[in-house]
């Protein structure tokens, strides 16, 4: 029998999971974000990503500090699986 995914759920979930999963699971975002972007290309759904602001993060750092910082400011300190994907 062939399963389906649903593209959007599997997205919204991934999501959820890089802008609320513990601190110290980088490891596991980076699976994530690696499994989505597959999924997301092959289907032919990729429109890219953002990093989350600190505001966007439950716990731990944020992928950038501000939109409006210069670039070395926005990075510092910074965790790149910190993102939502559209």
């Amino acid at each position: 029998m062939r399963k389906t995914l649903n593209v959007e759920q599997f997205k919204n979930k991934c999501n959820q999971i890089l802008a609320e999963s513990d601190k110290n699971v980088n490891e596991m975002r980076v699976g994530v974000i690696v499994a989505l972007e597959e999924a997301l290309r092959m289907t032919g759904n990729y429109q890219g990503f953002q990093y989350l602001e600190k505001r966007q993060v439950r716990d731990g750092r944020p992928g950038i500090r501000s939109y409006d910082k210069s670039h070395e400011e926005n990075f510092k300190d910074t965790d790149d699986t910190r993102r939502r994907y559209f």
